[in-house]
């Protein structure tokens, strides 16, 4: 396993094992990409076209973001998990939540906006940061294995270094994404005691969840 932080964390006494080459960052990051592109593309969730031309899915967010990869033996990325992270204070509009299919239905983008708002509120309390996760991708070699449970475990234990958090993740039904989220303790956003239903998202073209 390796973290990649965004430019310009502070790291020292949080981490002890730190590598500061900008180079080999840069070089994960891009192989990081490569695998979502290749993973999503035949999941059809995008197309060649959402693609650099050496088959980079590349997102504005991923230079914002922390990055869960697992190396193989080769040291090639074959699984990733993105954590975008905000403070507390941070407002409903500024989150990639907002964004979601669910939050263009007249029927829930008004309950969405509240439970979203009611989770930032909570984080306030408790001194937390909130994070939005996402961006997964696994390698057919590591599918199933033991591997794919602990990265979703070490979202506690990254949470813990940085002094706790509140999450949420827009997970998918077609790679079992939701299902692996509420088995591991996760549960669907509510908004006064409510649970948010599962939605169809054009973009990616599969069934959605809401899991906090």
């Amino acid at each position: 396993f390796v973290l990649l932080s965004p430019p310009g964390t502070p790291l020292r006494g949080a981490f002890h094992h730190v590598d500061g080459d900008t180079d080999r960052r840069r070089e994960l990051l891009s192989d990081m990409q490569r695998l979502r592109g290749r993973v999503y593309a035949q999941d059809g969730a995008i197309s060649q076209q959402d693609l650099t031309a050496d088959g980079r899915h590349v997102q504005p967010i991923d230079e914002e973001s922390w990055h869960l990869l697992i190396l193989n033996s080769y040291n090639r990325v074959v699984g990733c998990t993105r954590y975008l992270q905000h403070a507390a204070t941070t407002s409903y509009n500024r989150l990639r939540v907002h964004t979601a299919a669910l939050a263009h239905s007249e029927q829930w983008r008004t309950t969405l906006r509240r439970a979203v708002e009611s989770e930032l509120a909570e984080a306030r309390r408790s001194g937390f940061s909130y994070i939005e996760v996402g961006g997964w991708a696994l390698d057919e070699s590591v599918r199933g294995t033991s591997d794919a449970l602990r990265s979703v475990l070490f979202t506690f234990a990254w949470s813990q270094v940085i002094g706790g958090c509140l999450g949420l993740s827009m997970a998918t039904h077609r790679n079992g994404s939701a299902s692996i989220l509420r088995r591991t303790g996760g549960r669907p956003l509510e908004c006064d005691g409510e649970p948010l239903p599962p939605y169809y998202d054009p973009q990616y073209k599969c069934d959605m969840e809401l899991i906090r």
